[in-house]
């Protein structure tokens, strides 16, 4: 799943909610799944970050 982006950097809170958002989409797949954050660096630590990450999220249909 996308944990592998936290845990290498020690970030529990962005693993938990990535989780957490995935868990709503098997839970309710027809119900769209946003997730925000308070500013970008919260989630992402440099460019690459946020492209792969979205990619993931939208493969999984968040």
């Amino acid at each position: 799943m996308l944990a592998h982006l936290s845990q290498q950097r020690g970030r529990e809170k962005v693993e938990a909610a990535l989780k957490l958002a995935h868990q709503f989409k098997e839970a309710a797949p027809d119900t769209p799944v946003i997730l925000a954050v308070h500013e970008l660096k919260r989630l992402a630590r440099n460019a690459a970050e946020p492209m792969t990450l979205s990619a993931e999220l939208q493969a999984g249909g968040i």
